[in-house]
């Protein structure tokens, strides 16, 4: 993560250069603008963005899985880390990312609830599987708490895709879930 306006001009331009994807380039500016905000710029932005994420902020949640594997092993540590533990730190940060993502979709966090859908559907840490239980039932539950959303219709249309692929029974265990997730969030 580039620390001054010149390093991210440095990154920009090679980006660039090498064709990057838009998006890259615009979630580096994007990271880059929100990290201007930090004080403690030389300060591990990891444990920052956790800790904001722990307190209830989506975008932190949000920012924390747009962290790609160069950044992961810059942040955590794990140049010159042994292999096995360079696995099992990544899993780590992966149940933790899950984790939060999970509170704060409960508390209504947009972004933590896409995250969700589209995260359980190619992984679940506790399983090493995909999810697409735990996918529609996120999915479900969006479409029962985010009132006016841009991405409406394409949660609607991730319903009918992942329905599409489940059995009745796995259909029935995702309501179940979303009404769990439901009596969770209305406590809050």
């Amino acid at each position: 993560m580039p620390k001054t306006q010149s390093e991210l001009d440095t990154w920009a331009e090679r980006a660039h250069a090498n064709d990057e994807y838009y998006e890259i380039i615009d979630s580096m500016h994007r990271k880059f603008k929100m990290c201007l905000g930090i004080a403690d710029r030389d300060g591990p932005y990891v444990d920052m963005l956790i800790e904001a994420a722990e307190k209830g902020s989506d975008k932190a949640v949000s920012l924390l899985w747009l962290l790609g594997d160069v950044e992961l092993v810059d942040e955590l540590k794990l140049k010159d880390v042994p292999r096995d533990e360079q696995v099992s730190r990544r899993q780590a940060f992966i149940t933790t990312k899950y984790r939060l993502a999970h509170k704060v979709a409960l508390q209504g966090g947009e972004s933590s609830m896409l995250k969700l859908i589209s995260g359980f559907q190619h992984l679940d840490p506790q399983t090493g599987g995909q999810d697409y239980v735990k996918s529609l039932a996120f999915a479900y539950f969006f479409v029962e708490v985010v009132s006016n959303s841009e991405v409406f219709g394409r949660v609607e249309w991730t319903i009918r895709d992942l329905e599409g692929k489940m059995s009745p029974e796995e259909i029935i265990q995702a309501n179940e879930l979303t009404r769990d997730f439901l009596a969770q969030h209305r406590a809050l």
